[in-house]
């Protein structure tokens, strides 16, 4: 597009030029509709497994071993990105 000369334009060229268009448009939309898709998910399963350990968390303190649970994820803190 950038090295063509006004003079060289055709109706097809134009043609071409706004199809390519087009479909780069459709291709940026879905991009977006599939990386907002995909955010929710994350979200939504994020929030389950918050949910989970919210409970598990609850169950632990009663039952007098949430310092157990702490000490586990201070390790796994840890060690998360050790060899």
């Amino acid at each position: 597009m950038i090295n063509t000369m006004v003079v060289d334009i055709t109706k097809d060229l134009l043609l071409n030029w706004w199809t390519s268009l087009k479909i780069l448009q459709l291709k940026r939309l879905a991009h977006a509709y599939y990386g907002l898709h995909v955010k929710k998910k994350a979200d939504n399963a994020l929030d389950e497994l918050n949910k989970h350990f919210q409970a598990l968390k609850r169950k632990c303190i009663v039952a007098g071993k949430f310092s157990l649970i702490e000490e586990c994820l201070r390790e796994a803190s840890i060690l998360e990105h050790g060899k």
